[in-house]
């Protein structure tokens, strides 16, 4: 197995300036090669990818493109043989063959949680939007897959060296 950092981020709603400091810290500090936005907004994820961020985007139910059939809802990734789900809610994940993924990734409510049942990871790094938000800090999330354990960390988005909270599960814990 390949080691892999991969980061998240979700309910972005425009706010670029800390966006794009979370995403400079994600690839120049926490070697992330690839970050997942899921959602809100969708034209915050195509953005990154402008500035020449390696980014995958799921739409948020306030976009646009949630509403095109053209544009997938979730994204089934595999890493080191674990399949994850990224999609905006927990719901379309659950609506769609992301059921069955091992690690299921959503943001929408704002509020960051790991939390593993029945097997599954759920993981929602939390919000963006502001830097307090319905209560909640602005976080963001990030899993490494190292060759024996699974890492999660929620970090905050205003003191990125402040990891809010953190688990890692060895890869038996998921089959």
């Amino acid at each position: 197995m390949k080691s892999r950092t991969i980061g998240i981020i979700s309910d972005t709603h425009g706010n670029n300036i800390l966006m794009e400091n979370v995403c400079y810290s994600l690839k120049n500090e926490k070697g992330v090669d690839t970050i997942y936005h899921l959602g809100d907004n969708y034209e915050d994820g195509i953005f990154l990818s402008s500035m020449g961020y390696n980014v995958k985007v799921v739409p948020g139910l306030w976009c646009d493109q949630f509403h095109d059939w053209k544009t997938p809802k979730v994204i089934i990734e595999e890493i080191n043989q674990v399949k994850i789900a990224f999609a905006h809610t927990l719901e379309l994940i659950l609506k769609s063959s992301g059921k069955d993924c091992n690690i299921q990734c959503f943001g929408h409510t704002h509020i960051p949680i790991v939390k593993i049942e029945n097997k599954k990871v759920l993981f929602n790094p939390g919000q963006l939007k502001r830097n307090i938000d319905r209560a909640q800090e602005a976080s963001f999330g990030i899993i490494r897959f190292d060759i024996d354990l699974i890492r999660f960390e929620i970090i905050s988005a205003l003191n990125m060296q402040n990891v809010l909270y953190q688990t890692q599960i060895s890869y038996d814990l998921l089959n």
